[in-house]
């Protein structure tokens, strides 16, 4: 992509969005969740923008992500505030204070930086938790209308330049935005790079292969468990077969074995030759290795 190219994409604020989330979700998939876009299918969904699903505890996590493409990004926040600092929102055409706005914040925030960089785009993230982002917001806002908010004498959108996220290029007692303080205790070192996925979304565990005898018959097998970087493995219920797929949402879909079974995630050690399934089953592994 060229300089051209890039800045016709800067200009257009959905196209940015869309890569971001896709950014996002291809970088959860990497770590081993699920995750899915919820725009995709109900536009601008409220509060969220990702669900990330640990494909071995089925936990959820709702993510909300912000991007940009500006050589200083100023995120928008989603939110108003009047001049005395005060979130609010519009009901029945009045502007009135939101007392609320925080149980909106459903879970961690990415906010997405897009650059050009050699001609290839390339995408950092910074992530936050929701307790940080509210910290943050009610610390930047109170402190721009006590500062370099007051010349604008009405409610203005509550953005989050990159600046304030990280601390990096403020310049203390500056007469602009970059003078802001942050005296929120945020670690930068724990909210960009691989420290800041682990540290506030955290990896799924990588899947095992156990090497088995079974005390029935004395077959010996093997059997995935969890997920692999790339890979997803289910087990018929029945007979014990493994089922190896890329497609992470086959688990989801009754797929049926040629033994009248079910294919599932969470499927008990089963033989394969005698089909009987092997209760409390350590003392009948031989081996454990990670599998991707």
């Amino acid at each position: 992509m060229n300089n051209t190219d890039f800045s016709r994409l800067k200009a257009s604020k959905s196209r940015v969005g869309k890569l971001g989330e896709t950014a996002v979700i291809l970088k959860l998939t990497e770590m081993g969740w699920d995750a899915f876009n919820l725009n995709a299918t109900n536009p601008n969904y409220k509060g969220v923008d990702v669900l990330a699903v640990n494909p071995q505890t089925l936990e959820s996590l709702f993510i909300q992500v912000k991007s940009s493409a500006s050589d200083e990004p100023n995120f928008p926040t989603g939110l108003i505030s009047d001049t005395e600092g005060n979130i609010i929102v519009r009901e029945n055409k009045e502007w009135v204070k939101d007392d609320n706005w925080k149980e909106k914040f459903v879970g961690p925030w990415v906010f997405v930086h897009i650059k050009l960089d050699d001609e290839d785009i390339k995408y950092d993230f910074y992530i936050l938790t929701k307790e940080d982002v509210v910290k943050l917001i009610e610390d930047s806002n109170k402190w721009y209308w006590n500062n370099v908010g007051k010349a604008k004498g009405q409610a203005q959108p509550v953005g989050l330049p990159l600046c304030w996220i990280t601390g990096e290029g403020l310049v203390q007692n500056a007469n602009t935005f970059r003078g802001y303080p942050r005296n929120v205790g945020i670690d930068k070192n724990k909210l960009c790079g691989n420290a800041g996925w682990e540290e506030k979304i955290g990896t799924v565990k990588k899947g095992l292969c156990y090497k088995v005898e079974c005390p029935y018959c004395n077959h010996v097998f093997k059997w995935h468990e969890g997920s692999g970087k790339k890979l997803d493995v289910l087990h018929c219920d029945k007979c014990g077969k493994e089922l190896l797929t890329t497609d992470r949402s086959l688990k989801y879909c009754n797929v049926k074995c040629e033994c009248g079974g079910f294919f599932d995630k969470e499927v008990p050690i089963i033989c394969p030759n005698c089909h009987k399934e092997i209760y409390r089953p350590r003392p009948y592994i031989l081996d454990a290795q990670e599998w991707h």
